[in-house]
């Protein structure tokens, strides 16, 4: 273990080797690699800044490759998972996932060419996971209330391959 401390916290960073993971403002362990933890306003919060006089920005970088060696390139299959973002909150007794944004392949990926989607999950009132609400398919398609454009349910929007007009549809799940 590997801990340094600073004037308000004996645990400002402090590296667990048992777990191989490293801890940030706590020794307690969250059960993820890195873990960063605060009481204060926005305490525990991760900043990237670039301070540059060009057109560059930060960024948080998801990757995936289907190869079990670091660096190596094997391609990945559809519907593989490329990332995820979690927002959780404590209901008294523990955390529970609230929303999620994910980004997964969306067809066969090749040379150059990787399909993807993004969906949108939340949680609705009374229940303890989320749902998917929203996607954004591999050619642009917005669909609500649906994960597939020809769907029982929910809304789609997309624009034609010209690019100058829209389609909005509605699939009606019942005769009501």
């Amino acid at each position: 273990d590997f801990r340094v401390e600073s004037n308000g916290n004996a645990n400002m960073l402090f590296v667990d080797g048992g777990s191989d993971h490293v801890n940030i403002g706590t020794s307690s362990d969250f059960g993820d690699t890195l873990n960063v933890s605060g009481s204060a306003h926005c305490a525990n919060s991760l900043t990237l800044s670039r301070q540059s006089a060009d057109t560059g920005s930060t960024g948080l970088i998801f990757e995936k490759t289907r190869n079990t060696s670091v660096n190596g390139n094997t391609v990945v299959a559809n519907n593989d998972q490329l990332g995820f973002i979690a927002f959780r909150g404590n209901d008294g007794d523990q955390f529970l996932d609230g929303a999620y944004i994910l980004g997964f392949v969306d067809g066969t990926p090749g040379n150059n060419d990787m399909p993807t989607r993004m969906t949108f999950h939340t949680t609705a009132d009374g229940a303890s996971s989320p749902t998917e609400r929203m996607r954004i398919d591999n050619a642009g398609k917005i669909l609500l209330g649906t994960n597939s454009v020809n769907g029982n349910g929910g809304l789609t929007f997309a624009a034609n391959a010209d690019g100058d007009t829209a389609n909005l549809v509605w699939n009606k799940t019942n005769a009501s």
